[in-house]
């Protein structure tokens, strides 16, 4: 999974459509062909909540008046300011994310996690912690939703579009990430909850605040691309705007040490090139006990970095471990897991990547890093599965797996690992031969 692009896409961080789809099916498999360890999750039941009077033209004209109100209290507000939490069920775990929007008479500011948006003027200039020493600006055309999707294909806000695009009309005002070309179905005048449904299969249920205007709560039946009918992710989403009098901090944009590139491409991270020296690096294990990279020097070192929420890392690993137990006698060979860009952090990423390696019974160790290991390799994302050598350089790396020949990891791990030792290299197998006239 691409963590950097699909946060310059949709955020992945925040579970963007393909990153959804991804968590729960390895690409180019069907959702319900899963990762070990996940439960489909039940598909929500909105249409259920509204009567057939909440239906009618006269209903929906209700709802039309309430969203219309909603667009003008968002396009009014001198100063803005939105804390969004996002909830993603994902069957008996359930991951939650946040996220802030600001808006003031000098611009927009998204802080989507990792990926940081600021639309200034007449300009839209993006900035990733994954990669501190450039930045990338477009000159707006339309909107600043238009230009981010013009020039991220892909790209779109997981909450209704209105809240940042204030000349939105129609439909577009609800659009998003999980929620696309949506049709307004149902309409609770008691609540001031709507109801929308879409082609794709997602349907939602948005609720505002009456006095306000402002949204309360969103949730989304989503259904992934290439999900089938009836599949769908629960996604709850709570807001808390504000409306002060100012910004405690004006949008401002300052390049700082950054150097602007000319798109997206270049922003991402520069790759770690194999024979470079891996900086040193301290881990934790469950236990608190601290693990230092340079202890190991010596011996071929294999890391399989990995997150939970990940179905290519969830499906990848058991053969990882099949690889450790076949090298479990090699005093020259260590093999670890490495649980990283975990969303819980410190004593919650402790105890949710415990739980998953004891579940899966998993006998080789897990090491916990805080993403800052994986940032050294400047790679798009998870799973990584790197090889260092005894003088502690890279030796291989492999992004991603192969979903056709999972088992295919091991024999290529031993021979990396017998390739930095200095060992004999086993001869790959030799095609076969097809008889004579055939």
């Amino acid at each position: 999974m691409k963590i950097v692009m699909a946060s310059l896409l949709a955020c992945s961080a925040l579970m963007s459509s393909s990153a959804m789809h991804s968590a729960y099916a390895q690409e180019g498999e069907a959702p319900p062909d899963v990762a070990p360890g996940i439960t489909l999750p039940e598909a929500p039941d909105f249409a259920s909540r509204f009567t057939d009077a909440m239906k009618t033209p006269e209903a929906l004209a209700g709802g039309e008046a309430a969203l219309k109100a909603a667009a003008e209290a968002y396009a009014s507000a001198k100063a803005y300011e939105d804390t969004i939490t996002m909830t993603v069920a994902m069957g008996e775990r359930k991951e939650s994310q946040s996220f802030s929007i600001s808006r003031d008479s000098n611009g927009t500011r998204l802080n989507l996690q990792s990926l940081i948006i600021t639309a200034i003027g007449e300009k839209i200039f993006i900035e990733t912690e994954e990669v501190p020493d450039k930045f990338v600006g477009f000159a707006i055309e339309k909107s600043m939703l238009d230009t981010l999707t013009t020039n991220l294909p892909g790209f779109d806000v997981p909450f209704p579009r209105l809240i940042v695009d204030t000349k939105a009309e129609g439909a577009a005002r609800m659009q998003g990430a999980f929620l696309d070309a949506p049709k307004l179905t149902a309409f609770d005048a008691a609540t001031n909850a709507l109801y929308f449904t879409s082609e794709s299969g997602s349907d939602a249920v948005v609720t505002m605040d009456a006095a306000t205007h402002f949204f309360k709560s969103a949730e989304y039946g989503f259904t992934p691309p290439g999900a089938p009918a009836g599949f769908k992710v629960p996604i709850s989403v709570s807001f808390a705007p504000s409306t002060p009098a100012a910004l405690a901090s004006a949008i401002a944009f300052s390049a700082g040490t950054r150097k602007e590139v000319d798109s997206v491409e270049k922003l991402a991270p520069t790759p770690f090139e194999i024979g470079s020296s891996i900086p040193d690096a301290t881990f934790k294990q469950f236990d608190g006990t601290a693990v230092q990279l340079s202890s190991m020097q010596g011996k071929a070192v294999v890391m399989d970095l990995w997150a939970t929420w990940c179905g290519p890392c969830r499906k990848g690993l058991p053969f990882i471990g099949k690889f450790a137990d076949l090298v479990k006698d090699d005093a020259k060979i260590l093999v670890f897991g490495v649980n990283t860009l975990e969303n819980a952090k410190g004593d919650e990423q402790v105890a949710v990547a415990k739980k998953f390696w004891d579940d899966q019974k998993f006998t080789f160790p897990c090491l916990l890093d805080d993403g800052t290991f994986f940032k050294t390799f400047g790679v798009g994302g998870i799973p990584l599965t790197i090889v260092i050598a005894p003088d502690g350089t890279l030796a291989a790396k492999h992004e991603g797996i192969d979903p056709k020949n999972l088992e295919g990891i091991i024999t290529e791990l031993k021979n990396e690992c017998d390739k930095a030792l200095g060992r004999p290299v086993a001869a790959a197998p030799a095609a076969p031969v097809a008889p004579a006239g055939s």
